[in-house]
């Protein structure tokens, strides 16, 4: 698995609308950069904090498996 973007812009912009508090707009980009890279261990982390701060702890723990 990688640990880092490749400079993927879908992963940035995760970051972006993350620290901006657009949570759905965080979530929609970062599960484009998993479909672009699914072995971006980050993406899913990132994924992972955003459904549990939503409350859906089991999808978040699905894609928290997923980032180690």
């Amino acid at each position: 698995m990688r640990s880092s973007p490749g400079g993927g812009t879908r992963y940035n912009l995760g970051i972006i609308f993350y620290h901006q508090g657009n949570l759905p707009a965080a979530f929609t980009h970062y599960q484009q950069d998993i479909t672009l890279d699914p072995h971006n261990i980050l993406s899913h982390y990132n994924l992972a904090i955003i459904l549990q701060q939503l409350r859906s702890t089991r999808a978040g723990n699905l894609y928290l498996s997923k980032s180690y």
